[in-house]
């Protein structure tokens, strides 16, 4: 294998010409010809730029954060020491503990249980001019070490909206959680400001002069005086002691962790969900209470003095990102009901000629270029994510929870999708989809997320989601071709054939079901629903066999279904009643039996197996057979049936950033574990200090993401090599 020669090529922009129009074939699909940079389905990423030098204006555009104005990643300590002096003066960020710690109050949250918790403690933080706000800390009686706030934002309890859902998958994981809501929201009113007011901040923003610094500064400093308390008082408080700090929110909380993981580099993972938009797409014309100053939002969503002359919004996302092993995700429900979607962008909020897809791409880029104009080390990452399923609603979906802010916390999503020990597919850092074969190319389109690939019709043929969700099937060529299959999902795809003859795709659709597309050379697009019944989530597995199709697929209560159409028909049923983490894997054996693997609530691995002749679904504890009872793993298995020895591979994240190699040989009984030591060592860089996500296993190897970026693939005969960074 050629792997240590592989260029750094993620990290790089390509310029490749766009060719052709789209045309109709007569299956009714959509077919096109490999795009230009960044362009998929006529739609480029790129885009126009707003503002100044940006191709069109605005009227009365005061303000034009349209660009991130730093240069390179080297100037953010610079930038964030002066949004830090912009919001507390030359006293910079406070030092001291809560007024008050009330140990064991009761559960904010009461319409969700929460397993695994010990006890809440309330934290009052007084501020000056009579500014005080609280926040609640979830101790875990089993803690991992990590931990979450999540933010209510402008919501008067922690009580909906999503947030008992979050709180409780996280807690029941093992996080200690720490739940806030914005001044004058929580049980401490605003001097003056009558609780439930309408637009509270508006009135804080406008009457109350602090001390020092600037009135926002109020919006996240129960926070920092919060975590001043977690950080140093363990032992004093009897919980756990945090050596991670992650931030979710909702709406105002979405806003609140976009600004406060720009001043606060300790926030590893920041999920900012529904929380804003940069200020040249918040234009708005009239004098209503939400359009101030010609810009639509909360008061302190639109406060000139800090986006004008301090951050942009684009700083901000990218001062967020910015760092050795920190990530930004930023979720923006399509059809929200509230603000920030599709259906709130046009008039004069739009760019002309972009559509919202278009708009949205084109920020993303940038602040995706600026982080990777240092090179290709890792200076952090940021990606905007389209939940596609909250239709109407303004919520921490569970789509976003599972595959997002879980998904990425705990590692459950594979990152490539590989088919032999030189053939790769994986999503670059500005969405461009690259092969290596072995060397890496870029296909001509993007993706979103990680593709599938298969064989059909003695082609590879490559499954995506593409930027603007739609279902994507690219085949290789000169050039590669592809057409669209559906206009939008809402996770990762999975690919097979039957019979050789047949490509079968499933999804989850923006329904929360799994919908099935098939097609058999020039024939049309089939679209069916497997099972209208059953909502689900994540990326499911395809298996196909003599005996037609199967599919594993994460439930939304946490349970594992398998749908089945071994006739005319699809079958559903639950697979065991246990509840699971990550994603499932499964294989068909040579017996016909199907294996399902998946992470159980205790992080031990379980296997549940299914008889060929329609049998009863067993479980059984790997690590029990394996004979390494009490081994924990982390984020989700990968499964394959080795098609030269026979043997069954089951290969997982351990805690430790190592590996977990369980293997069934087909000759022999029972299964053999290996730990598998990660690249330590080894050039460049000198491997990676822990390996993240899940890992994917194809024909002779494992491929792997290192904690910094870094693609590494394992063979069984030479042990690790690096394939490529910037992942």
């Amino acid at each position: 294998m050629r792997r240590a020669s592989v260029t750094m090529l993620f990290v790089a922009v390509l310029a490749v010409a766009a060719c052709g129009n789209a045309q109709t074939t007569s299956a009714g699909r959509v077919s096109r010809g490999a795009g230009g940079d960044g362009a998929v389905g006529g739609e480029s990423s790129q885009g126009g730029a707003a503002g100044a030098g940006g191709g069109f204006s605005v009227p009365a555009l005061l303000v034009d954060d349209s660009e991130v104005t730093m240069a390179s990643p080297d100037d953010v300590p610079a930038r964030r020491d002066a949004l830090i002096d912009f919001l507390w003066g030359p006293t910079g960020l406070p030092t001291w503990l809560p007024t008050a710690v009330e140990r064991g109050v009761v559960n904010p949250i009461a319409t969700v249980p929460v397993a695994n918790l010990d006890r809440v403690d309330r934290l009052v933080i007084e501020m000056d001019q009579g500014i005080t706000n609280e926040a609640f800390h979830f101790v875990p009686v089993s803690s991992n070490g990590r931990l979450f706030i999540v933010h209510g934002g402008h919501a008067y309890t922690l009580d909906g909206y999503g947030f008992p859902e979050t709180i409780a998958a996280l807690v029941a994981r093992g996080y200690g959680v720490l739940a806030g809501q914005m001044p004058c929201y929580s049980s401490f009113a605003c001097p003056g400001i009558p609780q439930h007011q309408s637009s509270p901040h508006n009135r804080l923003i406008a009457e109350v002069t602090p001390q020092e610094g600037s009135v926002l500064k109020y919006f996240v400093e129960h926070l920092v005086v919060s975590l001043n308390y977690l950080k140093t008082q363990a032992a004093l408080g009897e919980f756990a002691p945090y050596h991670d700090f992650s931030m979710a929110g909702l709406s105002g909380g979405g806003w609140t962790t976009t600004l406060y993981a720009a001043l606060d580099p300790t926030i590893s993972r920041s999920f900012p969900c529904s929380g804003g938009k940069p200020m040249y797409l918040r234009h708005c014309q009239g004098a209503s209470i939400a359009c101030l100053d010609g810009y639509s939002g909360d008061a302190e969503q639109m406060h000139f003095p800090l986006y004008k002359h301090v951050a942009g919004y684009l700083d901000l996302y990218a001062l967020g990102a910015a760092g050795a092993g920190r990530r930004q995700v930023q979720v923006q429900i399509r059809r929200d009901s509230c603000c920030f979607g599709e259906k709130q962008y046009g008039g004069v909020a739009s760019i002309p000629g972009l559509t919202w897809n278009q708009a949205v791409r084109a920020y993303e880029r940038k602040v995706q270029q600026f982080l990777g104009s240092a090179g290709p080390a890792d200076h952090g990452w940021y990606s905007f994510e389209i939940d596609e399923t909250a239709a109407n609603s303004h919520v921490i979906s569970p789509t976003t929870l599972a595959q997002l802010i879980l998904g990425d916390s705990d590692g459950d999503r594979q990152p490539v999708a590989g088919s032999t020990s030189g053939t790769v597919y994986a999503a670059g850092r500005y969405r461009h989809l690259w092969a290596a074969r072995p060397d890496w190319v870029y296909t001509g389109f993007d993706a979103v997320g990680t593709p599938a690939v298969v064989e059909w019709n003695e082609a590879t043929v490559v499954v995506v989601r593409d930027p603007s969700s739609a279902l994507v099937v690219a085949r290789e060529g000169t050039p590669w071709t592809s057409e669209v299959w559906a206009a939008a999902i809402a996770s990762n795809p999975a690919a097979a054939t039957l019979g050789g003859t047949e490509l079968h795709v499933v999804a989850v659709g923006v329904d929360s079901r799994l919908s099935h597309w098939s097609s058999a050379e020039g024939s049309p697009v089939v679209q069916t629903s497997a099972d209208p019944a059953t909502p689900v989530v994540g990326t499911p597995v395809l298996l196909s066999s003599p005996a037609g199709l199967d599919v594993l697929v994460r439930r939304m209560d946490g349970g594992v279904q398998h749908l089945y159409r071994h006739g005319a028909t699809w079958l559903s049923e639950r697979v065991t009643t246990e509840t699971f983490r990550g994603f499932p894997s499964g294989v068909l054996a040579e017996d016909g039996a199907l294996h399902m693997y998946a992470r159980a609530d205790d992080d031990t691995l379980l296997e549940a197996v299914k008889p060929l002749a329609e049998g009863v679904w067993t479980s059984s504890s790997m690590a029990q057979m394996a004979g390494v009872p009490g081994t924990l793993f982390a984020g989700s298995p990968a499964a394959a049936l080795d098609p030269e020895s026979g043997d069954l591979v089951v290969v997982e994240r351990l805690p430790s950033g190592d590996l977990g190699r369980l293997v069934a040989a087909h000759d022999s009984p029972g299964w053999a574990y290996q730990v598998i030591g990660r690249p330590d060592g080894l050039p460049p860089a000198q491997g990676t200090a822990s390996l993240t996500f899940s890992p994917v296993t194809v024909p002779g190897g494992i491929y792997a993401r290192g904690q910094e970026g870094s693609l590494w693939f394992h063979s069984e005969e030479s042990g690790w090599a690096w394939v490529a960074q910037g992942l």
